[in-house]
């Protein structure tokens, strides 16, 4: 009697939600107050098993019936006055009884699902819920975590699979087109895909795509190249005639110093009018003016042509560097690719394991466990048919015949 009183209690503990569910904490509580709209509210049972109402403040609930929650909350709300505000302005004082008062459960706390299926996680409890209705809100019975990790089906393994050896292919030609243009060609040469086992087609398409990048870059540097080359040259034609230009103002002015000196010499001797000298003074500060203006645009040519010289040497290095972090980044893609085609070229051969393994019978053994917190941890092992509480944890586990019949004889 002993044993079959324990099997009993056992069955006592995991009983439909519906018949002897007690609030938790995590469960949303509706209180509705008839007549006085500003008591109805819904609220959280806390970490603490308490929620907090208006008039009576923070009132444990937790491992409550619903019938217990509904004359707790009504008890405490019994007799309470309330100031009801009429549409006219005026108090009215309210008697609350507790007959005006519900509460209910509204929401509970999900249950989760874990193991063999499509879609593991959360999901939101229903009353009387069962496993079988958990499992297909889960998309049903999938290997997970079988050796290599989630197992995707084939197909996606597949497109996986092409996408990476893309992936890799164009890194490999990216790495070529940007190797051509640090060293200043139009076209890279033969290109090995040994190790990239993709259509010819999709591999000349990728080909096409990079020496179309390459030429438009190498057209675009020869233009960037051809303008500083243009404005250098054209600097260099405005010093020189700017140069030659000081040169002949120097000469002027150096001719017009003569002449102020003779005509102040023949002015000493009383052989010249000081009009002559006066002319002669305006005439070479106007050559002076001249000679200094020249000088200044000269050397501001000069300074252009320099900051010119600058920006060009800066283009080039600014443009080497970046080709250099390109030529770094293709590498890195290129060895990420290999190293995901690696990963899913063993998740297509684990798929295609697992999928002969699933021909192989018409049906697969699974085992469903359900842990249940309330009352002390249990795991328990059920069929799709048992009646779920809020925030139990399902657990399935597929076991294909052929790996069945491996462990039954090594």
């Amino acid at each position: 009697m002993g044993f079959v009183g324990a099997i009993l209690a056992l069955i006592s503990t995991v009983a439909p939600a519906s018949a002897a569910y007690k609030v938790q904490q995590g469960d949303t509580i509706e209180i509705t107050v008839v007549g006085i709209p500003e008591l109805s509210q819904r609220n959280t049972v806390q970490p603490d098993g308490a929620i907090a109402l208006p008039l009576v403040g923070a009132l444990s609930v937790e491992g409550l019936t619903p019938s217990e929650l509904r004359e707790k909350v009504q008890s405490q709300f019994e007799q309470k006055i309330y100031r009801l505000r009429a549409s006219d302005g005026h108090e009215i004082l309210t008697v609350i009884r507790p007959e005006e008062v519900s509460a209910a459960i509204v929401g509970y706390r999900p249950i989760y699902v874990t193991g063999d299926v499509a879609k593991q996680g959360q999901q939101t409890f229903l009353p009387a819920m069962t496993v079988r209705q958990a499992l297909a809100l889960a998309g049903g019975f999938d290997f997970q975590g079988r050796e290599q990790g989630t197992v995707k089906d084939l197909p996606t393994l597949r497109i996986d699979y092409e996408l990476a050896l893309s992936d890799i292919a164009s890194a490999t030609v990216q790495t070529a087109r940007l190797n051509a243009e640090l060293n200043g060609r139009t076209e890279f040469g033969p290109i090995d895909f040994s190790d990239t086992p993709l259509s010819r087609d999709r591999l000349t398409e990728i080909q096409k795509s990079e020496a179309a990048i390459l030429q438009a870059q190498m057209d675009d540097y020869q233009r960037q190249h051809d303008f500083f080359n243009s404005a250098m040259g054209q600097a260099d034609e405005r010093i020189s005639v700017v140069a030659q230009q000081k040169n002949e103002e120097e000469a002027g002015n150096s001719a017009d110093t003569t002449e102020l000196h003779r005509l102040l010499d023949l002015l000493s001797k009383g052989q010249e009018t000081s009009l002559r000298v006066t002319e002669a003074r305006r005439a070479l500060l106007l050559s002076s003016t001249r000679t200094l203006q020249a000088n200044v645009e000269l050397l501001e040519l000069k300074r252009q042509k320099s900051d010119l010289a600058r920006q060009a040497q800066h283009f080039e290095d600014q443009r080497r560097i970046d080709l250099l972090k390109a030529l770094q980044e293709a590498a890195a893609a290129q060895a990420a690719a290999k190293i995901k085609a690696q990963k899913l070229a063993l998740e297509l051969n684990s798929s295609r394991r697992l999928d002969s393994l699933l021909d192989l019978a018409a049906n697969v053994e699974h085992n469903i466990e359900v842990v249940r917190q309330e009352g002390g941890q249990a795991a328990l092992t059920v069929d799709e048919d048992f009646v779920l509480m809020p925030g139990d944890v399902i657990n399935v586990t597929l076991r294909p015949p052929l790996l069945t019949s491996t462990t039954e004889n090594p």
